[in-house]
């Protein structure tokens, strides 16, 4: 069922009221009662008069508050994140207008070696890829959802967590006790409304900016947090269920959202359990690539959340206790303040800020991006000779290293090349041995030493000289 207008402005509905619902001949809830944002819905003092749920749960209603406040969190994050090239998105509508299907035809993304060059633009040292709001019109706001939701659910975990701390730290008893993030199968009726595709009409599984993608042989997986409030009720906190076709609101009464969601529930672990388990891999992960600059713009988003009253002059948690008015108008600062704390470090990379806070020892760009800097520096020392047109167009690969481009170095005129490149040239093809690890666009070239045992063997340049 497709979101309905809200009740009270007429715009197009993203929550209902859970208390109002009705159940299908398949038993599943059909929202009756719909509004565009929580201003709309706390303005509806006619429902809240007659709603003897709404008007006596207070808490639950708060919580509702934060829930809206985590998804437009969610969706900044993802959206200014992003890192996958969508060459075409086709919304697919039935008779009555409702959304039966987005297909996205995926292109190359930022991880495309030569030849694969990303048509959309690119930014954050290349890394990201700028999200095609003009894709989208006002009225595909739950297309844009879907697409942002798509495959996140359990990403969802390693970078929201500090937001999540920050809006129901005043709503529970106890945040390690009573905030659980659980992983479940989706029941049978759970469709995806996202369907990629290749150039060629190929289904596509997979997308290259999923970390943690949100399936296992047994199915799709889906990812929440359960939290049990101060006066006991339990909920479940959802941010990403845009990408499917059943109604989806933030915020849902823990029963009601087993009854329309879960099929089996595959395992509760403590909160910020995916986080520190994401933490632990990136101490140990070597290799640079999107989700390096990603975890960066992570500090930044966390700086906000955590520390919002000094950054923006109030605390996350203050937005729940707000008149609609008030809170309007701070839940709309929150946000926009959110896009540019998650900008500013693509911003830094982009202007030449390239040492970061996590990996202080690497050059952050995209290998595409320092090739393209290299092979624009060796145009102007070679002046455009013959050897340039040689040259690989992305360092990055071993198999594209060519050692006979230095042969034809030390044979260039003096004029061109200076004496101390064709010594050096003729020092390193006289070893004649060179590696690069997965990930890094630096090449090493080695002069009276094999690669370290830790270096494997397709990362080596041939070596004949070592056999």
């Amino acid at each position: 069922m497709a979101p309905e207008p809200c009740v009270h402005c007429t715009c197009p509905g993203t929550i209902f009221c859970q208390s109002c619902c009705e159940r299908d001949s398949d038993d599943v809830l059909q929202p009756t009662r719909w509004y565009c944002s929580p201003l709309c819905k706390a303005i509806d003092e006619p429902h809240r008069e007659e709603c003897p749920l709404v008007l006596s749960d207070t808490l639950f209603k708060r919580a509702e508050k934060a829930g809206e406040v985590a998804q437009a969190l969610f969706y900044a994050f993802i959206q200014d994140t992003w890192a996958y090239d969508m060459r075409n998105v086709r919304i697919v509508r039935d008779q009555d207008g409702d959304l039966v299907t987005i297909e996205v035809i995926a292109g190359p993304g930022v991880n495309a070696g030569p030849g694969k060059e990303s048509t959309c633009g690119r930014h954050a040292g290349g890394w990201l890829i700028k999200f095609p709001h003009t894709t989208f019109k006002s009225s595909d706001h739950e297309a844009k959802h879907a697409i942002l939701a798509d495959q996140n659910s359990i990403w969802a975990f390693v970078f929201m967590h500090a937001a999540i701390q920050a809006l129901f730290e005043d709503l529970v008893d106890d945040i390690e006790k009573d905030i659980k993030e659980v992983v479940h199968f989706t029941p049978d009726n759970a469709r995806h409304l996202v369907e990629h595709k290749g150039l060629f009409g190929v289904v596509r599984a997979d997308r290259e900016d999923i970390v943690y993608p949100n399936f296992d042989v047994k199915g799709d997986l889906k990812g929440i947090y359960s939290i049990t409030l101060k006066d006991g009720t339990r909920i479940a906190l959802d941010l990403t269920g845009a990408q499917y076709n059943l109604p989806h609101t933030p915020v849902m009464h823990w029963t009601a959202y087993l009854n329309s969601w879960v099929k089996v529930i595959k395992y509760r672990v403590p909160f910020r359990s995916h986080y520190d388990k994401h933490a632990n891999n990136m101490v140990n992960y070597r290799c640079i690539t999107h989700l390096t600059v990603v975890m960066e713009q992570t500090r930044y988003f966390n700086m906000l959340v955590t520390h919002s009253k000094a950054e923006i002059g109030f605390e996350l948690k203050n937005l729940l206790e707000m008149e609609p008015e008030d809170f309007h108008s701070k839940f709309c600062l929150l946000i926009d303040q959110a896009h540019e704390y998650l900008l500013e470090r693509p911003k830094e990379l982009d202007e030449g800020l390239l040492i970061g806070c996590i990996t202080d020892t690497f050059d952050l760009r995209h290998p595409n991006v320092v090739a393209n800097a290299l092979r624009a520096g060796m145009a102007a020392s070679l002046r455009n000779s013959d050897l340039l047109q040689s040259l690989p167009t992305n360092i990055s690969d071993m198999k594209l290293f060519d050692w006979e481009n230095l042969r034809k170095l030390i044979q260039m005129h003096s004029t061109t090349v200076e004496y101390q490149e064709k010594k050096k040239a003729k020092l390193l093809l006289s070893h004649r041995c060179v590696y690069k690890m997965p990930g890094d666009w630096r090449l090493v070239f080695l002069l009276d030493t094999l690669p370290s045992s830790k270096v494997p063997d397709e990362c080596v340049s041939e070596n004949p000289y070592w056999k």
